[in-house]
């Protein structure tokens, strides 16, 4: 076979300074690398290649000339393979790493493609139009279900609030019976995890009767708030209340027990605290006298589906007992955090094992650099459905010493409907959200050190949403405005070593911060009080450390193999992944197993926590006479180890 390769430079004076840009050199490496799965025959001969005088150098080589030589079919032939050599090694190397990669851990950054790469620009805009599709699926297309409580545990509440009744009428109620009191009966129910949920119910159900306002950054103390029961006192606020439920809940199975408090935004009121407790794999969310329960696998294992505390917000804050009050231990996305971010910014969540698990469809304009204009419409599981428009602006300033400092602002106006059953009966939530993300990055230069490279980078980014809400369950007449918000701080450090030609390792550490508060510190249950007692319980929250390290082998110039580990500590343990596969410039596929470190510590809400295996395939056919390829295809499929549960996402990405 013969085969001629024809490499001609037409440029204009007006053309030259933009085709000299490293966006030209970008596209000119491209080709060469699509070039470099052509082969010649023993006897082949390459063309006559001339030079143009705009043309100063031959991309990868380094070559100068005056444009006015013309080379032999040898010569030419030589450079061109040299070329490729040396292209094929800074790819390898990390020069070409594409700005939009997933951010999912078992892809490494070198390796990730599941975003088309922008296309040759050859018209001169920046602009360029995108469209995305995904499609998520669950092994549970159904929502929460309501749970009816284990009879002996709430036959044993009858039987002790009998007791406590009496201890109070003769005055010897103390906090030293009260626990005898609920570990006794800890003994009666064998310890049993649903015993002691229905115990707690039917607890819940006596306190709410009593709700009202509390004190202000602290929660009302377990012997008031009982006696109160009997006085016509305030039993407290839902922190209050599952507060002393979760007390109580640990006093009867255990102090070692995965039972927790989790905020969130609701759709009738304000934020709403429940009790969570994992037993048996699955999620049980308690509020007051109702158990709900969420499985793995139906897209949002926190889920809040009860009829008057219905969820709906950008975030899960975790709290676990501290003595006398809580404390917060982790900040959880929520699929409608995600889904906003994502279509506002272009990123769904700052933590990599994070799934982007909801169907969306988004298109718009991007410019070079990340600003763009999307129309967007998804749908997120549990009877979500959201479209809107977002408008995304993105810059860099040069600082002095080759620092670099990142501006972005980002911000989104939407319809959010919401359905679901609760109790046999259906309920829905209209909602207008507005969506801001903004923030500051600053990132260090790059130090090389001989075959080392290391960066620093830092980011703080505000996100915020406001809903204007009206709930069916409100009443038709009953309107509520709601806002949710998150201050996140991100610190870290990537670092490459290149071992040998052929070898390197690429590894990356970072911090996340954020504000922490106590649920303890309202003390109106209409928010009339505002912030007052929230300064005093204001802290910071270590929400995740997450370190990797990859290694990357080069079998051939155009193939890779790679395998890689991630661990991420949380106040609530570690988890980690594992992960090997290969690649080229056009397909690469991975396989990886992760999960809790120690899943007696671990709930099951981490993201990361269930132990599962996956398989990640993405796909970038070039066509046509680009060597850039203008749509990729990718897919994930997980599978887990604890339960008959999965989970899959199909994505596809078109730019031109």
């Amino acid at each position: 076979m013969r085969l001629n390769v024809y490499l001609l430079f037409k440029l204009t004076p007006k053309m030259g300074k933009v085709f000299m840009s490293s966006k030209f050199l970008k596209f000119c490496t491209l080709a060469t690398c699509f070039f470099s799965s052509l082969s010649y025959g023993e006897n082949e001969v390459a063309p006559i290649l001339k030079l143009d005088s705009q043309v100063f150098a031959i991309p990868t080589l380094g070559t100068k000339t005056d444009g006015k030589i013309k080379i032999s079919n040898e010569e030419a032939l030589r450079l061109f393979e040299l070329a490729k050599k040396n292209r094929s090694q800074q790819i390898f190397l990390g020069k070409n790493e594409c700005s939009t990669c997933n951010n999912q851990v078992d892809v490494p950054k070198d390796q990730a493609a599941n975003k088309a790469p922008p296309p040759d620009n050859k018209s001169g805009s920046d602009w360029q139009v995108v469209f995305l599709a995904r499609l998520g699926l669950h092994s549970e297309a159904n929502g929460s279900t309501l749970v009816t409580p284990e009879k002996s545990g709430a036959e044993q509440f009858n039987k002790d609030f009998a007791e406590i009744v009496g201890l109070y009428m003769s005055n010897n109620l103390t906090n030293e019976s009260l626990d005898l009191i609920f570990q006794r009966s800890g003994v009666a129910l064998s310890n049993n995890s649903d015993a002691a949920m229905a115990y707690v119910a039917a607890f819940g159900e006596k306190l709410v009767k009593n709700y009202g306002n509390s004190y202000p950054g602290k929660f009302i103390p377990q012997l008031e708030q009982i006696g109160n029961l009997f006085a016509g006192g305030s039993a407290g606020q839902c922190s209050d209340i599952h507060f002393l439920m979760l007390k109580t809940y640990k006093k009867i199975v255990g102090p070692n027990s995965k039972a927790y408090l989790v905020n969130y935004q609701t759709a009738k009121k304000l934020h709403h605290t429940d009790l969570v407790v994992e037993n048996q794999g699955r999620i049980n969310i308690i509020s007051y006298g109702n158990i709900t329960q969420n499985k793995p696998g139906q897209g949002d294992i926190l889920a809040q589906n009860s009829k008057e505390t219905a969820g709906f917000g950008l975030a899960y804050r975790i709290f676990s007992d501290a003595g006398e009050i809580d404390k917060m231990v982790a900040h959880i996305d929520t699929p409608m955090g995600k889904f906003l971010r994502e279509v506002t910014t272009g990123v769904s969540s700052y933590n990599p094992f994070e799934n982007s698990n909801y169907s969306a469809i988004i298109s718009g304009l991007e410019k070079e650099g990340g600003s763009g204009v999307r129309l967007f419409f998804g749908e997120l599981g549990q009877g979500d459905a959201v479209m809107g428009v977002a408008v995304d602006l993105k810059g860099v300033d040069k600082l002095s010493a080759d620092f670099s400092l990142k501006r972005y602002l980002g911000t989104s106006l939407s319809y959010a409907h919401k359905k679901f059953r609760v109790d046999s009966s259906s309920e829905e939530l209209h909602s207008a959200v507005l969506y801001v993300n903004t923030g500051l990055g600053v990132l260090s230069p790059k130090l090389d050190l001989k075959g080392f490279t290391i960066q620093a980078r830092s980011d703080l980014a505000l996100e915020g949403g406001l809903w204007f809400k009206h709930y069916s369950a409100m009443g038709d007449s009953t309107k509520n405005f709601e806002g949710d918000f998150n201050l996140i701080s991100r610190t870290g450090v990537d670092a490459t070593l290149k071992v040998s030609r052929k070898f390197k390792l690429d590894g990356q550490v970072e911090i996340e911060l954020m504000p922490s508060f106590k649920t303890a510190f309202p003390q109106s249950t209409d928010g009339s009080s505002g912030a007052y007692g929230l300064p005093q319980t204001l802290g910071v929250l270590p929400n995740r450390i997450t370190g990797s390290i990859t290694g990357t082998y080069q079998i051939t110039p155009q193939i890779n193999i790679f395998s890689g580990v991630t661990y991420q500590q949380t106040p609530l343990g570690g988890v980690a992944q594992g992960t090997v596969g290969a690649g080229n410039s056009t397909l690469r596929a991975s396989a990886f197993i992760r999960g809790a470190i120690d899943r007696n510590q671990t709930p099951l809400f981490i993201p990361g926590a269930e132990r599962q295996v996956g398989l990640n395939l993405v796909f970038c056919p070039v066509t046509g006479k680009s060597a850039t390829p203008i749509a990729c295809l990718g897919a994930t499929g997980t599978k887990s180890l604890e339960n008959k549960s999965w989970g899959s996402t199909l994505t596809g990405e078109v730019r031109y």
